[in-house]
């Protein structure tokens, strides 16, 4: 049932959500005198968020719904919806009450033993707030684009060419012939003389430049420290042992006797104990550290280790601090001698000091010189290779044969026996650069107009033969692949149909986009 639901919300969020009756003084957008709110897009926002919470559970973080721009997604659905139903009204596009009824007693969510259910159907539409009126109205709309959809798409057409061509895609088999040129050999050659390093250090500068530097001390106040004073009784580790019997189960399922984890537990809830400790210690620590600017003397004087602690910048806080947020930001905005405010994690209380500032600079050669000289040969190396693996495509392409040219060059000629065409190519590895140039070789034209760089070396490559097409399996296959072809076709002609309109409209001014989505 979730899956359903899921499936009808994300229906609804593709096409529909109300145009009217909303709040138009926070305008967006406006399609051809049809006003789009904020309100709205909050809206449809919101439902397109829910839909993927509920595809992805607790999996969904902030950074995965930054990653999909959701906010533009919606923006630029609600925009498509309403040029669509604005399209639709121009070419007198029309629903009956009949048509909606029959599209909702199809919905299986709506359904009891195959039969639509009308208090299942208003059961279902409150657990996902929305009133009869919205989703017969969201369906409304739905059929309307729908039509207009299939009106547009009636004029794709499928041509023999095109299925054959797809259906050989899928199965003609070819074979390459090719030299390959190794980016290692010609590294073995590669002597750089201290003039070279030095002159590509200075270009490529900024690559090696050292990033600023915060050394620092902290003292640490921590829950297990100070739990290691503190009793827990044997009620309270009983308590706990009741109140989490999963955590402690066998890799069996069977759970573990309260005898053989009650160590475990104490020590638990000793650390617990100590961190209420700690913080009231932390506290006073910040303090008075705060007031009389004595972190060294506060440490020694109450037997707290000062550990060193070195900062890099535009770098995560080094273990064990990666998981306290701005801590990086805060250290890099101290002055040196500054103490910085009181942090915590899972493990305890945290008090930093700036010791010294080291700023970012150029290396000279002698700090980086290795680096240099492996970046040096590895970039010379690529340039010597493919200019050698092009200076071999120019013999051939002025007539030589490839068996002249691999003797010349002193290079092994191999070839990928049959296979059909993919990113994977047979002894060459993954190129989809290469296989995206496979369909377009011939007999009469079998070399390509470029080398490739695949994994570590330039490739050479023409195509030597393709194999036979099995006319009897391409004529079984003929009725399917028209309807894939055209099914896709289709999508793709809507799809470039909806972006001609709005680009149209945009230049007509009938579309004016008043806020970017990044905005809201």
């Amino acid at each position: 049932m979730k899956v359903i639901l899921g499936l009808i919300i994300v229906v609804f969020i593709f096409y529909f959500g109300s145009i009217r009756g909303r709040d138009k003084a926070e305008r967006l957008a406006e399609v051809d005198g049809t006003s789009i709110s904020y309100v709205e897009f909050v809206s449809d926002y919101q439902k397109l968020l829910d839909s993927y919470r509920q595809m992805y559970g607790n999996q969904l973080t902030d950074s995965m719904i930054k990653s999909m721009n959701l906010k533009e997604a919606a923006f630029e659905r609600l925009i498509g919806r309403t040029i669509l139903l604005k399209k639709a009204r121009d070419y007198k596009i029309s629903v009956s009450d009949e048509e909606i009824k029959q599209a909702i007693a199809k919905y299986p969510a709506f359904q009891r033993e195959g039969i639509f259910d009308v208090d299942l159907y208003g059961r279902v539409l409150r657990q996902n707030r929305l009133s009869p009126e919205e989703f017969e109205d969201s369906q409304l709309q739905m059929i309307t684009i729908k039509k207009l959809e299939d009106l547009i798409k009636e004029g794709v057409k499928i041509s023999d060419k095109e299925i054959f061509d797809l259906y050989r895609s899928h199965n003609e088999q070819v074979n390459l012939r090719f030299i390959t040129v190794p980016i290692a050999d010609i590294k073995k050659t590669i002597k750089p003389s201290e003039e070279e390093l030095e002159k590509y250090l200075q270009e490529k500068s900024e690559q090696y430049r050292m990033p600023r530097k915060i050394t620092g001390a902290y003292i640490a106040l921590l829950g297990e420290t100070y739990g290691k004073s503190l009793e827990a009784s044997p009620r309270e580790i009983e308590e706990y042992y009741e109140a989490n019997k999963a955590a402690f189960k066998k890799q069996d399922g069977t759970e573990r006797p309260l005898a053989e984890v009650s160590g475990t537990i104490k020590q638990i809830l000793q650390t617990r104990k100590g961190m209420v400790v700690a913080q009231t210690e932390a506290k006073k620590a910040y303090e008075i550290i705060y007031q009389r600017e004595n972190f060294d003397a506060y440490a020694q004087e109450h037997k707290l280790a000062s550990t060193p602690v070195e900062f890099s910048e535009n770098e995560q806080a080094p273990s064990p601090f990666s998981s306290i947020d701005g801590l990086p930001a805060e250290i890099f905005s101290l002055k040196k001698g500054e103490t910085s405010r009181l942090h915590a994690d899972e493990r305890g209380y945290y008090l930093f000091k700036v010791v010294a500032d080291h700023p970012s600079y150029i290396p000279k050669l002698p700090e980086v010189r290795e680096a240099v000289r492996r970046d040096y040969i590895d970039q010379e190396a690529q340039v010597r290779a493919k200019a050698k693996a092009e200076s071999y495509l120019a013999q051939l392409a002025k007539g030589a044969t490839f068996e002249e040219v691999a003797k010349s060059a002193g290079r092994p000629l191999d070839q990928t026996e049959l296979f059909v065409p993919a990113v994977a190519i047979p002894k060459l590895g993954n190129s989809a650069e290469l296989a995206a140039v496979i369909p377009e070789l011939s007999k009469e034209h079998p070399l390509p107009k470029t080398v490739f760089l695949v994994d570590d070396r330039y490739i050479v490559t023409a195509l030597k033969e393709r194999g036979e097409i099995d006319d009897k399996d391409f004529m079984a296959k003929r009725d399917d692949l028209r309807k894939s072809l055209l099914t896709m076709k289709s999508a793709l002609y809507f799809e470039s149909w909806l972006a001609q309109t709005k680009a149209s409209m945009i230049e007509k001014g009938t579309l004016k986009i008043l806020k970017n989505p990044q905005e809201f």
